[in-house]
């Protein structure tokens, strides 16, 4: 399942298709075991939010809560607003009983620039 930022479910949902579609095409002949293989691309575009670069007071909380407790940064663009997203269905019993959750940090840490001070006083409890 894939937590959208940008764009809707059925944009990620046709580009993620044509990307399979391409790399199958690619190298299929050097995977075998890909040729037939079934996907199914599941989008989750409610947490796009207020724009690009725009991060809510909720987003800013659960980004530092995850610095607080793991140390991990995320940046508030795309990879906070999507762990944002999953924190959210989780916490909303979406993947009740499921044991393992894997989430992709994909970078950003130079959206983190422009939130330098919002996230500083949050992390010092100021």
């Amino acid at each position: 399942t894939g937590i959208a930022v940008c764009d809707s479910e059925n944009y990620f949902q046709q580009k993620v298709s044509q990307d399979i579609h391409d790399f199958i095409r690619g190298f299929g002949d050097k995977i075998p075991e890909i040729e037939g293989l079934e996907y199914n691309v599941q989008t989750n575009d409610q947490y796009i939010g207020e724009g690009y670069g725009k991060a809510s007071a909720a987003v800013l909380n659960v980004i530092c809560e995850l610095a607080r407790i793991e140390g991990i940064l995320l940046d508030p663009v795309y990879t906070g607003k999507a762990f944002y997203g999953l924190d959210t269905e989780i916490r909303q019993g979406q993947w009740q009983g499921v044991s393992d959750i894997v989430f992709v940090h994909t970078g950003g840490t130079y959206g983190l620039f422009p939130y330098r001070h919002v996230i500083e006083q949050q992390l010092m409890g100021m």
